[in-house]
């Protein structure tokens, strides 16, 4: 984006006219008291720039001789009455003058090639704040990508917790006596359990099924029916189905730890 230097109307046409004639610096001066004083004021002063500015931009450069929120109204009403265009990039706002308010600022003493100009001046500047906007919410963007990662703080205490449960695992193993598995002998084993267990999950539902198709061909219940064959069942014997283990490289399974 490269900076331009804005035409100053009043500088350039010194003299074409009330609104462009250089005078006293109409920035300076004491608070503006009503908002017929500040429509004229602010009207003069945005026609003199012929540039875009936010209202807190119009505020600061008035040295704040009218408050924000009646910099705002009066921005709103020179909209409305067609003397300033808006231009809105996501919650941001810029006003500019309409380019033949301009010319009659300066009682229509511009010439067609200073016009021309400031036209080309105005497009650059939409473009320039366009730029900004854009800028602007990559930037928004960033922010709030920032703003959900963990803070140090939090890092910190993840890094304590881990911490504690490594030195927890490593006196469990001292306390062992340095015990160590051999990494296929256990792939053997986890192996061996999930088979043993599918198949005792396997052998009880045929049973329970077979228990149950017997009792409903005898009008009996299904634990008449076991009680009848003299089955030993898991919940009488206390015994608990336990749960598979994670076996490596099976789909869905998840790698145990070493």
């Amino acid at each position: 984006m490269v900076a331009r230097k804005p035409m100053n109307i009043a500088a350039m046409m010194s003299g074409a006219g009330a609104g462009g004639a250089v005078g006293s610096d109409i920035t300076k001066g004491p608070a503006i008291a009503t908002d017929l004083q500040a429509e004229k004021l602010i009207t003069k002063y945005m026609l003199q720039q012929n540039r875009p500015y936010s209202a807190i931009q119009v505020t600061d450069n008035l040295h704040k001789r009218i408050q924000k929120g009646g910099v705002e109204r009066v921005l709103g009403k020179l909209v409305a009455a067609s003397v300033l265009r808006q231009k809105d990039y996501g919650k941001a706002s810029i006003f500019f003058p309409h380019q033949d308010k301009v010319a009659e600022s300066l009682g229509g003493s511009v010439a067609p090639a200073v016009m021309a100009d400031m036209k080309r001046q105005e497009a650059a500047a939409t473009v320039e704040c366009q730029e900004v906007a854009d800028a602007l919410a990559a930037a928004e963007t960033e922010a709030a990508v920032l703003a959900a990662e963990p803070t140090d703080a939090h890092l910190d205490g993840e890094l304590a917790e881990l911490a504690a449960e490594v030195a927890a695992r490593r006196a469990r193993v001292a306390a062992a006596g340095g015990a160590t598995v051999d990494p296929q002998a256990r792939d053997k084993a986890v192996t061996a359990h999930n088979f043993f267990l599918k198949t005792w999950k396997t052998l009880k539902r045929k049973v329970t099924d077979f228990s149950g198709s017997v009792a409903d061909s005898m009008g009996k219940k299904t634990k008449e029916v076991q009680e009848l064959f003299g089955l030993e069942l898991d919940e009488q014997e206390q015994a608990l189905m336990p749960q598979a283990i994670p076996e490596p490289g099976k789909p869905g399974n998840r790698p145990y730890s070493r």
